[in-house]
């Protein structure tokens, strides 16, 4: 578990980095929506990461909980 949340944390760290990024640009576009548009997006992304770890470490304690019953 310990090599999964290494190995995975910063790929995704650094995807939600880009996207968040990437999406923000919209953000210097001359269409009122598209600034509407990059805040949603760029929060969203947001919680897609901080969701992610803080939901990565129980589900895989609950998998070894469970691969060990098995």
């Amino acid at each position: 578990m310990e090599n999964t949340l290494v190995g995975v944390g910063r790929p995704i760290l650094t995807t939600g980095t880009a996207a968040t990024v990437g999406f923000s640009v919209l953000l210097l576009g001359t269409l009122p929506m598209l600034h509407g548009l990059a805040i949603l997006l760029c929060v969203g992304v947001i919680c897609c990461v901080l969701t992610t770890f803080l939901l990565l470490p129980p589900v895989l304690i609950l998998g070894e909980k469970f691969k060990r019953k098995i």
